[in-house]
């Protein structure tokens, strides 16, 4: 990302028992060397997508807790905020509104960010998840991804290979 003094705190999430959100553990993979601590801090959560958003509340609650190892028991402290991302928006299917409207009162969050990989997240978006909620829209990367594989260029190192940030 380009942010030097960016502390890094990589979390494995997994349910246990298919959709049991009760059954999820979280657990620390990997911390970067400037970690003491998240108070006061904004965290980050991001994550392929988001369906029921059990997984994802149950991460939190985690994180309000004190992001406790579990290895070691060592508390990494509680953020003063933090920022959700979800890039595919499945939010439970047909009863897209409700679970919509779950995150938005569940999920102590400053700003949601989604990609309009489903048409209902721009569509139909509750009312006050709006006011939380940016989509980017992807037509003109995947029309760029397209026309470049077409010409013949190489998919693999188009996005990824930046070295500077104007890049």
């Amino acid at each position: 990302l380009f942010l030097e003094n960016a502390i890094r705190l990589y979390c494995k999430k997994a349910r246990q028992v298919k959709n049991d959100p009760k059954s999820v553990e979280v657990e620390i993979e990997e911390i970067s060397g400037n970690l003491d601590s998240l108070d006061g801090k904004i965290e980050i959560y991001a994550d392929d997508g988001l369906d029921t958003g059990g997984t994802m509340l149950k991460a939190v609650e985690w994180s309000n807790n004190g992001n406790i190892c579990a290895g070691t028991g060592k508390k990494y402290g509680t953020p003063k905020s933090r920022l959700v991302h979800f890039t595919h928006p499945w939010l439970g299917g047909e009863s897209y509104q409700s679970i919509q409207e779950k995150i938005f009162k569940s999920l102590p969050t400053d700003e949601f960010s989604t990609a309009n990989t489903r048409p209902y997240v721009t569509d139909a978006v509750y009312y006050r998840l709006k006011s939380k909620l940016t989509v980017f829209k992807l037509a003109d990367l995947w029309a760029d991804a397209i026309i470049a594989n077409e010409l013949g260029h190489d998919l693999t190192t188009r996005y990824t290979d930046f070295e500077t940030e104007k890049q």
